[in-house]
């Protein structure tokens, strides 16, 4: 369950990082947001199905 939790901070964190690099490249926030999730989603199903 640690690990599930870990990973799960882990997906927010590289939404951060997506929502801030989309950011610096003049990405406007609404799509830089848009970024984000897509991010997070993937990162959260490849959590899900045990991709590594």
């Amino acid at each position: 369950m640690t690990v599930n939790v870990i990973s799960f901070a882990s997906c927010h964190t590289q939404g951060d990082a997506a929502y801030d690099a989309a950011l610096s490249n003049g990405t406007s926030e609404e799509q830089a947001a848009a970024i984000a999730l897509a991010v997070i989603d993937a990162c959260e199903e490849d959590q899900e199905t045990g991709g590594q």
